[in-house]
């Protein structure tokens, strides 16, 4: 499939900070060599982010998922973001009108389902959760009354010997919503550090698959078999066309 790769970008530096910028620029080569495009068509591209990557605000190389698009798509714009701990599927709109497609859709209710796969510390009942987060700076926390109306479903848990993978449908968009509500229920993501775990390990989190409001076309994140173990999990990545509401 197609790839956008991390590029040379016009200018130079000098003396240690161009040392110290092309340390991280192999870094991100490493742990990011490409960009892999899932789908594209009419104005709307969907890449797979790798973790560690910001969806659009630039690190100290200039790079961000958004920034490598541009490369190619000077004019793309996200109609939504995925924090830079996350993986998996960034939908980007690379013209002013499929950007208010995607716009029209997210108000409409028309955007999805979105599904995520994360690995907790403890394992988790089944069920829908509803909750009022409020950000505080760099985190946000579950509060009784003030906050934004958070909503999502656990629909799967699959035990393994330290950890536990679950499959969850995402209702609402808020600000580390999965993080901030699974470690209010004492089940932080596995090595999510901001959120209470001491696990020595890089926490794992991935957009793993979604309908987008093209000919309900589904997408699926190709790192969800690299990172996580779903093998007695009911195929949800699969079977979204047949899901009505959204």
């Amino acid at each position: 499939g197609k790839v956008l790769f991390p590029g040379k970008k016009s200018g130079s530096t000098t003396g240690r900070r161009s040392f110290e910028k092309m340390k991280h620029v192999l870094l991100l080569a490493f742990q990011m060599p490409f960009l892999k495009v899932l789908f594209e068509r009419e104005g709307t591209l969907v890449v797979d982010k790798p973790a560690s990557l910001s969806s659009e605000q630039r690190d100290p190389t200039g790079e961000s998922a958004l920034a490598l698009v541009r490369r190619e798509f000077p004019e793309a714009r996200l109609p939504h973001r995925l924090d830079r701990l996350s993986c998996g599927i960034l939908v980007v709109a690379t013209d002013g009108e499929a950007l208010a497609v995607h716009n029209e859709a997210i108000a409409a209710g028309r955007w999805g389902p979105k599904l995520y796969v994360a690995r907790l510390e403890r394992a988790v009942p089944l069920g829908p959760r509803k909750a009022y987060l409020r950000r505080r700076g760099k985190r946000s926390y579950v509060v009784r009354a003030g906050g934004k109306p958070s909503s999502l479903d656990v629909l799967h848990c699959s035990e393994g010997d330290e950890a536990f993978d679950v499959v969850l449908r995402l209702r609402t968009g808020r600000y580390h919503q999965i993080r901030a509500m699974m470690a209010h229920e004492g089940a932080p993501l596995l090595g999510d550090e901001l959120y209470g775990s001491s696990a020595p390990c890089r926490p794992r989190l991935c957009h793993a698959a979604f309908r987008l409001p093209i000919d309900d076309r589904v997408v699926r994140s190709s790192f969800v078999d690299d990172l996580f173990s779903l093998s007695d999990a009911p195929d949800f990545l699969r079977d979204l066309q047949d899901w009505d509401d959204c």
